[in-house]
Formats: structure tokens, sequence, C-alpha cells
């Protein structure tokens, strides 16, 4: 798992749900719930998309506040 220091703000990092997306094992769609003291940080998720194949890897993700979700 990739160490997210700014976004988490020092605080711990939860894969809530895991989806394969493809052959490879590394290759999947994964969202994050950061677990930290700080209330503003604690409600967010995080959304993450990891691909690797025999020309690279990539790893994108994006910050999704809770109060944004329906």
């Amino acid at each position: 798992m990739i160490t997210w220091d700014i976004l988490s703000n020092g605080g711990a990092v939860q894969e809530m749900a895991h989806i394969a997306n493809g052959r490879d094992t590394g290759n999947c769609v994964s969202l994050l719930r950061v677990n930290s003291a700080n209330s503003s940080q604690s409600n967010m998720l995080i959304l993450q998309e990891s691909c690797t194949d025999s020309t690279g890897s990539f790893v994108v993700y994006v910050p999704v506040g809770i109060a944004l979700l329906p």
C-alpha cells in the first residue's frame, strides 16, 4: 500500500473495498478510508486505481469527502 503522508496526515489508511481489474493481482480499484484523529481528515475516502503490465505501472487516486456521497 502507498504511504499517504499528505492526505492522511499521519493517520492509518484502511482499505474498505478491493475490486480486481484484470489478470494481474496489482490491477485493481480500491476504496480507502483515512482513520485520523483530525476530524476533517477522518471524513475522507480515497478512490485509487492501480494498473501494471509489461510496459509500466501507474497508480491514480483522488480524495473524496464523505459528505459528497449520496
